[in-house]
């Protein structure tokens, strides 16, 4: 029986992060989180992460760091199952870094243009 990760869903975009969540898979899996910018033709050419299953709730949230403001990414999970070297690639999804902006937050000060 294969497990196939499931598709990622999103929770947050900054100017250089993506949040998503997704269901834990068995402990007997590792996970690896993999992304790469949406024109890049190869995922090598991209991140990457290991999933800690340690804080196995719910939803496991993960976050894609150093990403460019403003560009389309491709994320996906990887599933590799203990003992074994066969990669089960998931499905991928196409998620947007926020541009780079001068909006006032609430928590910090506002942007004076002149």
């Amino acid at each position: 029986m294969t497990l196939t990760p499931p598709k990622l869903e999103f929770v947050e975009a900054s100017e250089t992060s993506l949040t998503v969540q997704f269901p834990p898979p068995p402990a007997s899996v590792k996970v690896l989180l993999q992304w790469k910018e949406h024109a890049c033709p190869s995922w090598e050419q991209g991140g990457s992460m290991n999933v800690s299953l340690a804080t196995a709730q719910e939803k496991l949230v993960v976050t894609a760091d150093s990403l460019e403001p403003g560009k389309s990414y491709q994320l996906r999970l990887v599933y590799t199952k203990a003992g074994t070297d066969a990669a089960v690639e998931g499905p991928e999804v196409v998620l947007d870094t926020e541009q780079v902006g001068c909006t006032p937050k609430a928590d910090k000060g506002c942007c004076v243009l002149q």
